[in-house]
């Protein structure tokens, strides 16, 4: 990542007729789009995805100093979202139980 803070971004995309072949080659633009925009100075991760198939419904996480970044991986990865929100990640591990 480049010096700008890391916010964290989760993207919804509905996709008819979602399959697990489908969500692997979604999975894989995304992921060779991050790494064009990190060569290009952008700083932004692809976190990971979880497709719901039943659903027909893709989700991805990434990390990003902005909203925009976001905006450019999604059409670098040739997928039309339907959300994309900020979110924030919690730890299992780091939080503490009241037990």
């Amino acid at each position: 990542m480049t010096g700008r803070s890391e916010r964290t971004f989760l993207v919804e995309s509905y996709v008819p007729q979602l399959d697990e072949r489908t969500a692997a080659t979604i999975s894989s633009r995304f992921r060779e789009a991050a790494r064009e925009l990190e060569e290009e100075g952008i700083g932004i991760q692809w976190r990971g995805s979880f497709a719901l198939l039943s659903e027909e419904t893709y989700f991805c996480i990434i990390a990003a100093p902005d909203r925009g970044a976001v905006m450019q991986l999604n059409e670098r990865a040739r997928l039309e979202h339907d959300h994309v929100v900020e979110v924030i990640a919690i730890d299992p591990y780091a939080t503490s139980s009241s037990r």
